[in-house]
């Protein structure tokens, strides 16, 4: 509400107040002036009926029976006293009822008069139509005595008009009224002047606790007064005090507890009693929906359409029970498998008012045990078959004490060669073991050029024995990374051997080294087979090979590239490859390369 319309509100209350207390006390005033005033006029015109008796008594006492003398005197006096005292009637009666004088008629014309009121009751006054003037009068009659005896005699009437009666007291009205509207014209300028003071300190009180309310800032009323209003101020100021301490202490809280459940792996959602997100941090909106968008106000319906998980909530607002179970639900990052905790929110009569759920994404924990499931069963496997030949070839020595010189020099030579592999094995273990451990590689300023180079030195003679090229695209400025030289010389190594043991005789086996402005690249190529879109993703893996039978008839491990993925990766580095099967492939390793005028550049040198 703006300042003046809370102004004209106030103003036109008070004087509705005003104006109403003036027209009631004005009614009243004049309801009593004119009470009292139409007593004031019948008390008098009762004493003038009782100075009229008392004029004629003694002319009446003195011929009761009449006469004309009398009749015609008694007359007379009536018209004088109607002249003497304008606008009043005199009228004797006998006691008979019979009309002796009139100041007004011939009280020969005039009927009998015994049944009036004023008559049957003298001492009172009684107003009603004249019947022989046809005008309203006031009558008011007294009872005519012997001045001797005190017998009555007749009745002394007098009588006055109305109209008269009504214009008197319309004049004492008409100054009421000037003087009520006096009062109220006061009363008006007044309710002005108390209207102005109170709607200001009461209209910022009002938009301080309006801006209270919705949370803006504001600040302190000014306290003008020690009355009731600045009082009020005083309480609004500490109300304001406390409100903005606890609006803070509130903001700090809310935000530290965004913040934690921001930073949560885990994705919380609460729902109302009706199914109503109330509260979702980003990690619930990304499992859910795959968006960041904050999901409040929405329907869980509207967001998941897990079917599982629907169920779980229903059930959970129905029973009020905690619920736990995995479900799978769809998302921008694909089909992601989730573990659910449903936990019921309760008030203090134990009613469900919603429920809290904790969503923790399982998809990475149940592929790591599904690999390490692999490589239990794998390790297990590559492991058992050198050690099943050599224990093989070994016991059929000992069983066979005459065995043939050239048989046991070839069963021993078998039992060499898994044992080599077996040796392969576990060297190539361990040197994962120490890749995927906490500081797996020093932090030296390595030279790629001279690494690369010197793996493609190693790799020629095996080449040349082959029949398989190695062309080396060396760099005159080759860049320099901060790593350990033995765990890169040892992925380029096995990219190396790999591309040569899989490349055709007459094939080419391609190295190269560049670098950009950010990165460091090593690239190997060969000619063989090449390797299917749907394997390249996992030829990383333990022990995993495209071709079981032709790798190990080469004699690999199968752990070489998980070996280079997981050297690279202890570098900051990442490991990619390319290929279309019959056209060979392609193995691309990024490196970072080191920044800052304390490091190496990325030409070479300090």
């Amino acid at each position: 509400m703006s300042t003046r319309r809370f102004f004209w509100k106030v103003l036109l209350v008070t004087a509705s107040v005003v104006v109403v207390t003036a027209l009631l006390v004005n009614w009243r005033v004049t309801s009593v002036a004119e009470a009292r005033r139409l007593a004031v006029i019948e008390a008098r015109t009762l004493d003038e009926a009782l100075m009229y008796a008392r004029l004629v008594a003694e002319p009446l006492a003195r011929d009761v029976v009449g006469g004309d003398a009398r009749a015609a005197a008694l007359q007379t006096q009536a018209r004088g006293l109607s002249a003497e005292l304008a606008g009043r009637r005199f009228t004797l009666i006998s006691r008979a009822g019979a009309v002796l004088a009139d100041s007004h008629e011939d009280p020969a014309l005039m009927d009998d008069h015994g049944q009036r009121p004023e008559v049957l009751s003298p001492g009172q006054a009684f107003t009603r139509e004249s019947t022989t003037l046809g005008r309203r009068l006031l009558y008011a009659a007294q009872a005519v005595r012997s001045p001797g005896d005190g017998q009555a005699l007749g009745f002394a009437r007098v009588a006055r008009s109305v109209e008269d009666i009504e214009a008197e007291l319309g004049e004492l009205n008409r100054a009421t009224q000037v003087a009520a509207a006096l009062a109220l014209a006061v009363g008006l300028v007044l309710a002005l002047f108390v209207s102005s003071r109170l709607t200001r300190p009461l209209q910022r009180i009002a938009e301080v606790l309006a801006a209270m309310g919705r949370g803006d800032s504001y600040g302190n009323l000014p306290v003008t007064s020690r009355d009731e209003i600045g009082q009020l101020a005083t309480h609004v100021n500490d109300l304001s005090e406390r409100l903005r301490d606890r609006m803070g202490r509130l903001a700090a809280s809310v935000q530290q507890d965004r913040a934690i459940l921001g930073a949560m792996e885990e994705g919380v959602l609460a729902v109302d009693a009706g199914g109503r997100i109330v509260l979702a941090n980003g990690a619930a909106a990304r499992l859910l929906g795959g968006s960041d968008d904050d999901p409040a106000g929405r329907l869980l319906a509207e967001v998941s359409r897990a079917p599982d998980l629907l169920a779980a909530v229903e059930a959970c607002l129905q029973t009020g029970t905690k619920v736990t179970l995995g479900v799978k639900a769809s998302s921008a990052a694909g089909e992601r498998e989730l573990q659910v905790n449903v936990v019921p929110l309760v008030d203090d009569a134990q009613d469900v008012e919603g429920c809290v759920t904790v969503l923790r994404d399982i998809t990475e924990l149940r592929r790591l045990e599904t690999v390490r499931s692999d490589f239990v069963a794998n390790v297990s496997h590559e492991l058992k078959t050198p050690v099943a030949a050599i224990m093989g070839y070994v016991e059929a020595i000992l069983d066979d004490p005459d065995m043939e010189p050239e048989t046991r020099r070839s069963f021993l030579g078998h039992a060499a060669e898994n044992s080599s592999r077996l040796s392969s094995i576990i060297s190539d273990l361990l040197a994962l073991a120490r890749l995927e451990s906490e500081d797996a590689v020093s932090r030296e300023d390595v030279d790629l050029g001279q690494v690369v180079g010197r793996v493609v030195d190693s790799a020629r003679v095996g080449a040349e024995l082959e029949q398989v090229e190695i062309q080396w695209d060396a760099t005159p400025s080759a860049p320099h990374v901060l790593g350990d030289a033995r765990s890169l010389e040892r992925a380029v190594s096995n990219l190396v051997e790999n591309a040569m043991k899989y490349t055709p005789r007459g094939g080419h086996v391609r190295v190269g080294l560049r670098a950009d402005e950010s990165f460091a690249w090593i690239e190997v190529s060969d000619d063989g087979p090449g390797i299917p879109a749907h394997e390249q993703e996992r030829i990383f893996e333990r022990f995993y090979r495209v071709d079981k039978d032709r790798s190990r008839a080469l004699g690999g491990t199968g752990l070489g590239l998980s070996i280079v993925k997981h050297a690279v990766s202890a570098h900051g580095g990442q490991i990619t490859v390319e290929s279309v099967v019959g056209d060979g492939a392609t193995f691309r390793i990024r490196l970072p390369l080191p920044v800052g005028p304390d490091e190496t550049d990325r030409s070479g040198g300090r």
